[in-house]
């Protein structure tokens, strides 16, 4: 349950405990009674101001609490009301300490495209977002339009080329200044290249490896170790439905997605025993950037790769909201849009060959 969830059923149990208790005012010496009414004003003071002290008192004071509240009251369940109460207080004081970590938000490739979409929103919704970018000019426009929309609202930028091994340690650096713990990572940046494999350029090949690979892989585990450290946190790796089988005309870019997914399903079993949780996002076709710069134009010619991408892709805001939901809900996969669900699913149900044939004729480059 959410914050505002837990204060709501605080509440209603709040309101069910002190009527009770005034029901049977006969049964209490006035000490007593006001003592108890005092302990349950200070209850619904702590969880309606969101007062960590208030909190954290009830917290170490539970037994005696329960105790000494049940004690005039013989009704069945009466006791059991008090004991969810004080359980509800400790789920909302951990809610309410989250923002110190957890409502920080990196997320790397967050200028344009699916992160930029995700990183507005998180900023709308009162995260403090760590946006990395390769473009300073993004950046400027994202932090100028973050602003328009709040004033007040956290967001931090830096320009770095996660191509360039120094720029993890650049980042860490950068968050180490801040003063900031980062509670949720989302590993968005990377980028596709369409052609005949031997065709491509083999330094475009390498830069899309090193980022699509090598820093997805270097910034989960620098930032695994940070989450295992409190027993909290979220990993969100970005992968693509071109993961879900061999892409011929986009072999290398395919390949790097599928190796994400493997990483990140290892990599989630093994942080599992120590509270920090893994999901994979899998976007299909989207109208970003992303077409382009892998080379897939739209054309005059009917029925063409870059005619259909372009047909069926999704907008970055609808993929930004389910990658929104993950962050949320801690989810381990999330697939956005009907095409990409079905695309999902095939591949569970049909033999691979299959799915591929289909593919290949999709993608094929005359």
């Amino acid at each position: 349950m959410d914050l505002e969830t837990n204060i709501r059923k605080a509440s209603e149990l709040h309101n069910y405990i002190s009527r009770k208790i005034k029901d049977h005012k006969a049964l209490y010496s006035k000490s007593g009674y006001e003592r108890d009414l005092m302990v349950l004003d200070k209850m619904k003071r702590g969880f309606l101001s969101k007062d960590i002290s208030s909190l954290t008192w009830l917290k170490d004071e539970s037994k005696g609490i329960a105790d000494t509240l049940g004690s005039h009251v013989e009704e069945p369940n009466f006791l059991n009301k008090i004991y969810d109460l004080l359980t509800i207080l400790d789920q909302i004081l951990v809610e309410i300490k989250k923002p110190n970590f957890q409502k920080t938000v990196l997320i790397t490739g967050g200028s344009s495209g699916i992160g930029k979409e995700l990183s507005i929103l998180l900023y709308k919704q009162g995260y403090q977002v760590l946006v990395v970018s390769i473009s300073k000019e993004e950046l400027k426009l994202l932090h100028k339009e973050c602003k328009e929309i709040n004033p007040s609202g956290k967001l931090e930028t830096l320009e770095a080329d996660l191509t360039q091994t120094e720029s993890i340690s650049k980042i860490l650096k950068w968050i180490s200044k801040l003063n900031l713990e980062v509670g949720v990572l989302v590993n968005n940046a990377g980028f596709g290249l369409w052609g005949k494999s031997w065709e491509l350029s083999s330094e475009k090949v390498d830069s899309m490896l090193l980022l699509n690979i090598g820093a997805v892989t270097r910034l989960s585990n620098e930032f695994s170790k940070r989450m295992i450290e409190r027993k909290h946190g979220f990993i969100l790796n970005v992968a693509s439905t071109a993961s879900l089988q061999p892409l011929s005309y986009m072999a290398a870019y395919a390949a790097s997605k599928s190796y994400v997914v493997s990483f990140s399903e290892a990599l989630a079993a093994e942080l599992a025993p120590y509270g920090v949780k893994l999901g994979i996002l899998y976007p299909g076709t989207t109208k970003t950037n992303f077409l382009s710069v892998a080379g897939i134009h739209k054309e005059n010619k009917k029925g063409s790769l870059g005619n259909l991408a372009y047909s069926i892709a999704m907008d970055p805001k609808d993929v930004a909201k389910v990658a929104f939901n993950a962050i949320q809900n801690e989810t381990k996969r999330s697939v956005p849009g009907f095409m990409n669900k079905a695309h999902y699913y095939s591949t569970k149900i049909f033999p691979s060959w299959i799915v591929k044939r289909i593919a290949d004729r999709i993608f094929k480059k005359e």
